[in-house]
């Protein structure tokens, strides 16, 4: 062939055309290269002589097509040009355009085709880039009129995303909006690639998950940048694609002035996506589009400080203080309605004078405003030209960067301020006078009972005679038992926030007085962050009235029980009268009948005797001081009382007592009498029925509780008498109230009674219900000894 080929030589030499750089001659039965001259072989890569010899589909994608082309070729049609791809040595596809001639050998031994061949690929790629281009442009146009729109950020983002998706035919862009924007994420794919967007939003949903568009967000100043499916560090996001060839991404953050809005990111399966102009093209898009939403956002922002500063400069208006605002050359910027009414001047008036020359300000002053914070006192004449006394209060305003920007001026009416002052001190004369003739001492103490305070009362009793001085433990003039006990009392007032009380007895001139002390803890006293205030009241007479009105209350209870107890006294007083009859009458010779008989009599006077003396008991005024007694022995004494008069009423009579009671720290006689009035009161209920019930029945008892991990003795007084409405329950403790003030009713019964328990720290309550009886609880603080 090659013999057959230096023949044709002549031949080939005439066939060559000067306007193409490379030629060829293929023989057009087995479509095998016959020559190549030196300009295709550097063309494609190949070395002399490698190309002859060659199928032509070796260096020609598409070889059946332009077989196919080559069969309709026909004389006429040799001049045609026609674009088409050869494949370089290297497998690489250029855009080549070349032109086709049918030659036969002379001795018509051989047919073959001449092509001629010129390089097009920098002109095709110029062209791709020229339409890539135009695309970019168009897509930066569509997102600049979308700002210009003042759009929405996400439909922005949204635009971006399409057109540039369409720009290079990328295979995959989307984006993401953070922040206020919650995350709102947008899609563009090739339909090829097959709606892969759903995947992309569970992957960046997912905590811990590593992706590029993550990496962007999670810094603060990011920059763009590129990676691969050959890289190992975004190999699970790339696996998203399920692509098996390369595959690129380029991410881009949307941010401005340092704030990261979002992100776009841009992903193609083509070798070397990404020129340098078409990522700084990309990037301005990412910046465009993070200045609008810095823009918007502060627009917002600014929207809401104009509304903000009309609020605060209407809240200035009402405030009745000349206030005025000056810039940095000292020129008025505002004055509020009191400022403008102060002066007289209307605001534009004012804004053409000189603002500190109307305040006659020393030079120096003057110039040391610029430099610090003044108050000074001047005169200033308002509209009636009337000289006002005020004080003059300059502050500087300062930018971030600690520049001076301008003054705000406040002028304070010292006249009001005189005014003021005399109103305080006429208040606090007042006040003085008050507390002199208050019959109570005030003093003020911290949580070891150190005073710090003491109220200017002179009249109060006790302050006259123990000397209350600051720096005093306030409670020295007591007994060691009462100091720890109220120590303690102003330390739980103070935990607790409650007000506490205590009593305390003090002899002044060989007569006992009686006093109240209420604990009540103060926050933020005088710097402190929190003390107690003890208020010292004198309750002798009070104490004294209460006992009075206790004693009446037991000349009631006497009355109501003593029919009953007469009759009682009766029974052994006739049975002792008998008995002494028979020995008058009878002479008894038996010594040990005789012995029997005076036994009787002496059981019957005794019996007598503990009656009138436990009637006499009741009567009698018992010592104010309380002891530590046994619950069930109060019981007892009441018991022997009362039942005396339920057996004449035909009241069943029944008491219980719980086991291993404690001890009680009580005035024991008025424990007691409280425990009779309410069994009279239950008593004068069923025997005063309409439709007595058939087995009337009052039983008292004592039980131990633990209420808030605290002991309880409780006393309970239960019968099934007529019972109370929820009214009459309501109102039953309050003073003169009563349901018989037909019948002698004086309504002090429970209402003393609840003043006696409360007194002992203790409670009293009532469960009734109408035609199903009443249970009174009376609940005592049990005696716990302490180990010390």
């Amino acid at each position: 062939m090659i013999e057959q080929t230096n023949s044709l030589l002549p031949l080939i030499q005439s066939l060559f055309l000067p306007s193409y750089e490379g030629f060829l001659l293929v023989d057009s039965k087995s479509y095998r290269i016959l020559i190549a001259n030196p300009s295709i072989e550097k063309l494609l890569g190949f070395s002399a002589a490698e190309l002859p010899g060659l199928k032509l589909e070796r260096i020609l994608p598409q070889n059946g097509l332009f077989v196919r082309m080559i069969n309709v070729l026909n004389e006429h049609e040799i001049n045609k040009k026609v674009l088409w791809q050869l494949r370089k040595k290297n497998d690489e596809l250029i855009h080549i355009e070349f032109m086709l001639q049918r030659q036969t050998l002379p001795d018509d031994s051989l047919e073959c085709i001449a092509i001629y061949v010129e390089d097009k690929s920098a002109i095709k790629d110029l062209e791709v880039q020229i339409n890539f281009t135009q695309n970019l442009f168009q897509a930066i146009r569509e997102v600049k009129q979308t700002i210009q729109e003042d759009k929405e950020p996400n439909l922005i983002l949204q635009t971006a995303c399409i057109f540039l998706q369409k720009a290079k035919q990328y295979d995959f862009v989307w984006g993401v909006l953070t922040n206020e924007f919650e995350n709102h994420i947008e899609f563009f794919e090739k339909q090829s690639l097959g709606l892969i967007h759903k995947s992309v939003v569970d992957f960046f949903n997912t905590p811990e998950t590593s992706m590029p568009m993550k990496t962007l967000l999670e810094k603060t100043n990011s920059s763009p940048f590129s990676y691969s499916n050959k890289e190992d560090k975004y190999k699970d996001w790339c696996k998203e694609f399920k692509y098996s060839g390369v595959m690129y991404g380029f991410c881009f953050p949307i941010s401005w002035n340092n704030l990261i809005y979002g992100g776009l990111e841009i992903i193609s399966f083509q070798e070397n996506p990404f020129t340098p102009d078409e990522i700084s093209i990309i990037n301005e898009i990412a910046v465009d589009i993070g200045f609008a939403i810095f823009s918007k956002i502060n627009e917002e922002e600014r929207y809401k400080v104009l509304k903000k500063t009309r609020y605060q400069g209407k809240l200035l208006d009402t405030i009745e203080i000349p206030i005025f605002t000056l810039d940095q050359y000292l020129r008025l910027e505002y004055a509020n309605d009191t400022a403008i009414k102060t002066l007289g001047i209307s605001f534009q008036e004012l804004k053409t004078k000189d603002l500190l020359g109307l305040f006659h300000l020393e030079d120096e002053i003057v110039s040391s405003i610029l430099q610090e914070s003044v108050n000074k006192q001047i005169i200033v004449k308002n509209y009636n030209n009337e000289e006002i006394s005020m004080m003059f209060q300059s502050s500087i305003i300062r930018d971030d960067n600690g520049d001076f920007q301008g003054l705000m001026v406040i002028l304070f009416n010292l006249t009001e301020l005189a005014h003021a002052e005399e109103a305080l001190r006429n208040s606090e004369e007042r006040l003085r006078t008050i507390f002199a003739t208050m019959n109570n001492g005030i003093v003020v103490v911290n949580d070891e009972g150190i005073i710090l305070d003491i109220a200017p009362i002179f009249k109060f009793l006790l302050f006259q005679v123990v000397p209350i001085e600051a720096g005093d433990f306030v409670f020295s003039f007591l007994d060691k038992v009462h100091q720890d006990l109220f120590k303690n009392t102003i330390q739980q007032a103070q935990r607790s926030l409650t007000i506490q009380t205590r009593d305390f007895f003090y002899t002044i001139l060989n007569e006992e007085y009686s006093f109240q002390v209420r604990f009540i803890p103060i926050k933020r006293f005088s710097n402190l962050e929190r003390v107690v205030m003890l208020v010292f009241t004198d309750t002798t007479e009070a104490k004294r009235l209460d006992r009075q009105l206790i004693e009446s209350m037991k000349f009631v209870s006497i009355g109501e029980i003593a029919a009953g107890l007469a009759h009682e006294i009766n029974n052994p007083l006739q049975s002792a009268l008998l008995y002494l009859d028979d020995l008058i009458v009878v002479e008894e010779e038996d010594p040990a009948e005789r012995k029997l008989i005076l036994k009787k009599i002496e059981s019957a006077n005794l019996r007598i005797r503990d009656l009138v003396r436990a009637l006499l008991d009741l009567g009698r005024v018992e010592s104010p001081n309380r002891d530590l007694v046994s619950p069930y022995y109060i019981l007892v004494r009441a018991s022997e009382l009362v039942e005396v008069s339920c057996k004449k009423k035909g009241i069943e009579f029944t008491r219980h007592a719980g086991p291993n009671l404690p001890g009680i720290f009580v005035r024991w006689q008025e424990i007691e009498q409280v425990l009779i009035n309410c069994v009279v009161n239950s008593i004068n209920a069923i025997s005063e029925m309409e439709n007595p019930v058939p087995n009337p029945k009052i039983e008292i008892g004592i039980d131990l509780v633990r209420i808030s991990k605290k002991d309880w003795v409780v006393f309970s007084i239960e019968d099934n008498g007529p019972g109370m409405s929820e009214n009459v329950i309501e109102r039953a403790f309050l003073p003169l109230f009563t349901t018989r003030r037909e019948k002698q009713g004086t309504g002090l019964g429970l209402s003393i009674s609840k003043k006696i328990i409360n007194d002992h720290e203790g409670d009293i309550s009532i469960k009734s219900k109408l035609g199903e009886g009443t249970k009174i609880e009376i609940l005592l603080p049990a005696h716990v000894e302490t180990n010390e």
